[in-house]
């Protein structure tokens, strides 16, 4: 049986405009096999229902704290959950996601276990009807292992991709109090440049091979728009790169925004043709042709980003026409 001598776990939602799901993922975080929690539900100033579906859950479950904000972007409501958690640990929970029941039991004891600052779970990426049968899926039946990384080792993976960001996390609280924050000034990719930060200030981060944590495709359409604030990324990058305490660091950093600046143009090539030199896609080219030479000797890049690299020799346009017939073809 769970007692109150376990660490109290912190888990931060933010939630806007997530209605239809909310439900469904608070579900998911209060049937947690690790009972010491507390769930702290930011509401971003949403418009639709889930002021009362909060609401509603707090009535049920004490372990639950409702607070309010106008809104003001995901990044903030973090930040201010992380203000008044009161646990050992903290874990981000998008509020239109789901965790397996047993999310936080194994990531706390994997990350005790191997005296690491993060754990971290697979993120599967499904759709509904593929949720469901993850629902189901009975973990202690599944074969897993785990591996410890250093904090250089887990940057590494994290801008080569073979990490993803954030959400499927626990932190120790230390990392918060020696001024870990979310940078507020970005609304799009932000998690990267907080998992940067959080891996370089940790120690040891340990990565536990399960599927634990589940990111529904509920969004239509085969791309996310170009908008302004994508263009974020490629700010973000550039901070990595000065940031970035060694030569692999900065390498890796580059070939990040070199495949950044790939999608931002294929992104972009979904627009007429008329509309490609813009202030958008000619500085993702001009950031393309200062890296392409730097990054195609790097073995740990992707291959598809080295056949982007060849394919731009031949130019801007030649590259943007070759993304649009790919999602003609693909989507």
């Amino acid at each position: 049986m769970r007692t109150t001598e376990e660490p109290l776990i912190s888990i931060i939602i933010p939630v806007y405009n997530s209605g239809k799901y909310l439900s469904e993922c608070l579900r998911s975080v209060v049937n947690q096999t690790y009972n010491n929690i507390e769930i702290i539900l930011v509401n971003d100033g949403s418009t639709d229902n889930c002021q009362a579906i909060i609401y509603k859950f707090a009535a049920k479950d004490g372990r639950i704290t409702p607070i309010s904000q106008s809104n003001q972007g995901v990044q903030i409501a973090r930040n201010n959950g992380v203000k008044i958690a009161k646990g050992e640990y903290i874990a981000f929970i998008d509020s239109d996601d789901i965790i397996n029941k047993d999310f936080i039991r194994l990531l706390l004891h994997y990350l005790t276990k191997n005296d690491s600052d993060i754990a971290y779970s697979q993120l599967v990426f499904c759709k509904d009807c593929e949720l469901q049968k993850l629902k189901k899926l009975n973990i202690d039946n599944c074969k897993h292992s785990t591996k410890t990384y250093t904090s250089e080792e887990a940057n590494e993976g994290l801008l080569y991709q073979r990490i993803d960001s954030t959400a499927f996390m626990l932190y120790k609280r230390e990392l918060f109090d020696n001024g870990l924050t979310f940078d507020s000034r970005f609304r799009t990719y932000e998690d990267l440049l907080f998992t940067f930060r959080a891996f370089r200030q940790a120690k040891r981060i340990t990565e536990v091979r399960l599927p634990l944590y589940y990111y529904t495709k509920r969004k239509t359409g085969s791309l996310v728009s170009l908008s302004p604030r994508r263009h974020d990324a490629v700010e973000i990058t550039d901070i990595i790169i000065k940031e970035a305490a060694s030569k692999k660091l900065r390498k890796a950093a580059q070939s990040r925004q070199l495949s950044i600046c790939f999608y931002g143009l294929r992104l972009s090539s979904a627009m007429p043709a008329s509309e490609w030199d813009n202030e958008f896609c000619n500085e993702y080219w001009q950031k393309i042709k200062a890296l392409r030479g730097k990054c195609f000797m790097d073995t740990r890049m992707r291959a598809k980003n080295k056949l982007a690299i060849i394919i731009s020799l031949f130019g801007k346009n030649a590259l943007m026409k070759i993304f649009q017939l790919f999602d003609k073809v693909v989507y």
